[in-house]
């Protein structure tokens, strides 16, 4: 008992203080958090520009005379897409010049039918760039806001409760992968970590984890955890050494 105590106090303390953190950063300095995801947002943004170039050369957006010119420059961009590393790898440098303040910047590689179609485009990719580091800030915000309010009530429940800490091991065990992709991304500013606050992370997926952390801690606080007892005695069954817990 005295061990899953500390065990939860250590987990939950360093959580808090951890998305604390962040959350400060979030809002104190929100430049410098979007200086850091740079090239996440502008790899996103070249996935969408990739999109947006073939809509406006099909003429989809009105922008180009439906002939010769619209044709030649889809042929263009196929001829980019098929060749090695692809349409969107030459758009990643040429987003980034943009976001940069670049004016009638050259996508490498592609052909000059397409380049007034490219310089059509700039005027989106600057404000699309805008809106995805605008988002990042608002998701980072709200992932870093709600582990800090989850980490702070498990923390108190841990210390009001202290014959359920066997049953906050659960919890605890749940919320020690946010501490590792926070962490994770703290420490070397991986994109992989970028791409999973700024995909679903943030989003449905996450609503269901914040979710089901929500209800263990409900019924720890409120059902004495008897729903999370009983789990956790399922998972440990087969071990004849682990005793069954029960409700705290």
């Amino acid at each position: 008992m005295v061990l899953a105590h500390r065990i939860n106090l250590v987990v939950t303390l360093a959580g808090l203080l951890l998305f604390g953190a962040l959350f400060a950063w979030v809002q104190v300095a929100p430049g410098d958090l979007a200086g850091r995801a740079a090239d996440a947002v502008v790899a996103r943004v070249a996935d969408d520009a990739r999109a947006r170039l073939t809509e406006m050369a099909a003429g989809g957006d009105g922008g180009l005379v439906a002939g010769a010119a619209a044709r030649a420059a889809a042929a263009a961009l196929a001829r980019a897409e098929a060749a090695e590393g692809g349409l969107r790898d030459r758009l990643v440098p040429w987003v980034r010049d943009v976001a940069e303040g670049c004016d009638a910047c050259v996508v490498p590689d592609v052909p000059p039918v397409a380049r007034p179609l490219v310089a059509r485009a700039e005027p989106w990719v600057r404000e699309r760039v805008s809106q995805r580091s605008e988002g990042l800030v608002r998701s980072l915000a709200i992932f870093a806001g709600t582990n800090a309010l989850l980490f702070a009530a498990a923390l108190l429940i841990g210390m009001v409760k202290g014959r359920a800490a066997k049953h906050l091991l659960l919890v605890s065990a749940l919320m020690v992968g946010t501490i590792a992709l926070a962490s994770w991304w703290f420490v070397t500013g991986q994109d992989w970590a970028m791409s999973v606050l700024m995909g679903d992370f943030v989003g449905w997926a996450y609503a269901a984890y914040v979710g089901v952390v929500l209800l263990f801690l409900i019924d720890v606080a409120v059902l004495h955890g008897a729903i999370t007892g009983t789990i956790i005695d399922a998972i440990t069954a087969p071990l004849s050494a682990v005793p069954p817990i029960g409700p705290c």
